[in-house]
């Protein structure tokens, strides 16, 4: 396999497992305890992170199938490197600063199934394997348009990247709320 899908898989399977270890024995009640109304529970950071998922699965779909046909915007590329470049800045595995998402990418604000850590383990095992198969492409060279818009384009090498942070962002993020003050014991 290629050193760099390899380092990217290593890594959100090395998140995924530190994530599920660290929240499997959490009831549902200390899943879904929200420190403020303004910040996630451990359950949203979970929904978020599958929901961001299954935003990309079509496009990564048609990549592992040798279907992808770039649209308009991703053909032409402008932007890549700046929006791949600000992108990974925003998705930084340590949290120097409070992000915001846009409204599709948001986690569910009701109460989630106390089975969130189980859901979230087995979406991933199917994740790794459907990003497993984009072996052999061209991660520099190829781009792709994101689902927040069309004209936000960047390379796979730059979404394979973001991808993980992402995995290990959140799990910093629930594990504040699990230190906070407040949280049920």
């Amino acid at each position: 396999m290629n050193n760099f899908l390899e380092s990217k898989l290593d890594q959100i399977e090395a998140a995924v497992n530190k994530t599920t270890e660290t929240f499997k024995d959490l009831n549902a009640e200390q899943l879904n305890y929200k420190p403020d109304p303004k910040n996630w529970s451990i359950a949203q950071c979970l929904d978020h992170l599958m929901i961001t998922d299954k935003m990309y699965e079509p496009v990564l779909k048609d990549m592992a199938n040798r279907r992808y046909r770039p649209g308009f915007w991703a053909r032409r590329g402008w932007g890549a490197k700046f929006f791949g470049k600000m992108l990974i800045a925003a998705t930084a595995p340590v949290p120097d600063r409070k992000g915001k998402t846009i409204p599709s990418f948001e986690p569910s604000h009701s109460e989630l199934p106390a089975d969130i850590v189980e859901l979230y383990r087995h979406h991933n095992r199917d994740w790794r394997s459907l990003l497993g198969r984009l072996e052999g492409l061209d991660y520099t060279g190829t781009r792709l348009s994101s689902p927040a818009g069309a004209f936000i384009t960047y390379s796979l090498e730059d979404l394979l990247t973001l991808l993980a942070n992402h995995k290990e962002r959140h799990h910093h993020q629930a594990v504040a709320v699990m230190r906070s003050e407040g949280f049920p014991r």
